[in-house]
């Protein structure tokens, strides 16, 4: 949980209870059909190329790929063990809730630098959409610190996201590695990186306009070498900056 003080949280939680009842009077409200991002990442942000990602269906197989190995990743299969090939791990399709579309790509440059970034819509059920905090450990990450990012946009504005520090072991060794994280959340005409006000303004849409928005979270990973943060925060910052306009819609 954010540190931010408890009236927030109480504040969800009333509209939480509010939105309970009032479900309980008016019935399911509707989900809204637009939403505020485009349904695939764009093939090049800036100097950056990217391919998208695709797994394995098969649950004992669950290969991962880049889809610039095949010709046509539309009928691709597995090379391993000719299975399907899916936009999300065997596992994700598993556990998370009905209508969550979910899209992944690696970004590469001619200088070796690599961003991966993660593209989930939500449907009905909120739980599509979760914070990383609790899913990052369970990978093997450890969170070193988290703090909002700022990132200035070209026309004016900022970008407000969510920075985790995070700290991966390589094998069994004393070598670690580094990523910086971040992540935020969009609805048409909203933006946020704070998942209180995320299911703030779900709550309240919900018992106020009886309507669900379906909401998109974005999320941004890249490795750096923690004598020069500096520069990778930089670097974060101008892939930030590439990738917003290519992926918001307008509204």
């Amino acid at each position: 949980m954010e540190t931010t003080g408890i009236k927030p949280l109480l504040i969800v939680l009333a509209l939480m209870v509010a939105t309970a009842w009032a479900a309980s009077r008016v019935g399911e409200p509707e989900l809204a059909s637009a939403i505020g991002v485009t349904r695939a990442l764009p093939r090049q942000v800036g100097r950056f190329s990217g391919h998208e990602v695709l797994y394995c269906a098969e649950a004992d197989c669950a290969e991962a790929y880049g889809a610039d190995k095949f010709d046509d990743p539309s009928t691709a299969v597995c090379p391993l063990c000719g299975g399907d090939l899916d936009t999300m791990a065997p596992i994700e399709r598993k556990l998370l809730p009905e209508g969550t579309e979910v899209v992944r790509a690696f970004y590469r440059d001619s200088q070796g630098s690599s961003f991966f970034v993660s593209l989930v819509i939500g449907g009905r059920d909120r739980m599509s959409l979760h914070r990383p905090e609790n899913c990052l450990p369970g990978q093997g990450l450890s969170i070193r610190n988290s703090r909002v990012l700022e990132t200035p946009l070209a026309g004016g504005g900022q970008l407000h996201t969510r920075l985790l520090d995070v700290r991966r072991q390589v094998g069994g060794s004393d070598a670690a590695v580094f990523s910086h994280f971040t992540y935020w959340y969009i609805a048409p005409g909203r933006e946020t990186p704070s998942q209180w006000w995320l299911y703030a303004w779900m709550a309240a849409d919900r018992l106020i306009h009886s309507r669900m928005d379906r909401w998109a979270y974005i999320a941004v990973a890249h490795d750096y070498n923690p004598l020069h943060e500096d520069e990778s925060l930089e670097k974060m910052r101008a892939f930030l900056a590439g990738l917003r306009p290519l992926i918001i819609k307008p509204w």
